[in-house]
């Protein structure tokens, strides 16, 4: 397929305007084609997710239920190594237990404590564009009182 700026078409030699409204043509189609990319990607995405983390869920769920005999077996075979002390192997299991679990979520609330969640880039990025923004309104008002200053030009 040739392109719209191809040199054998009717318009030997295109005028500016038409480069540029050709050229502000395929931006848009651009954008708009990347557009629907992204949203094509973002629903196949959440759907496999969704997917993914209802199996994740409910074979977490079994995993748990497979805790309880698994307690109950300790507990019943401590208790006969302990002669009959039923109640002292169900102590020994819960205290190990909770042991283990308190250790796990201390660590667990520490790493959260660590972990910025303050979404750092996207204050950063927003921070300079707010700048970049007040500086234009900036020279706009000293353009607008003194006449004949020049604007400042940003290239970031």
């Amino acid at each position: 397929m040739a392109s719209k700026l191809d040199t054998g078409s009717v318009h030997e030699n295109p005028t500016y305007g038409t480069v540029f409204k050709e050229l502000g043509q395929s931006a848009k189609e651009l954008f708009q084609n990347e557009i629907h990319l992204m949203t094509a990607e973002i629903k196949q995405t959440a759907t496999k997710f969704s997917r993914h983390s209802a199996q994740a869920a409910l074979f977490g769920g079994l995993l748990a239920l497979s805790t309880f005999p698994f307690l109950a077996f300790a507990i019943i075979g401590l208790g006969e190594l302990l002669d009959g002390r039923y109640w002292l192997s169900s102590l020994i299991v819960a205290v190990v237990c909770a042991a283990i679990g308190g250790v796990m979520t201390y660590r667990t609330y520490q790493k959260m404590k660590e972990d910025d969640l303050s979404l750092p880039y996207t204050k950063s990025t927003l921070d300079r564009e707010v700048h970049v923004v007040q500086s234009r309104i900036n020279d706009l008002k000293k353009a607008a009182k003194g006449g004949r200053h020049e604007i400042n030009s940003y290239h970031h």
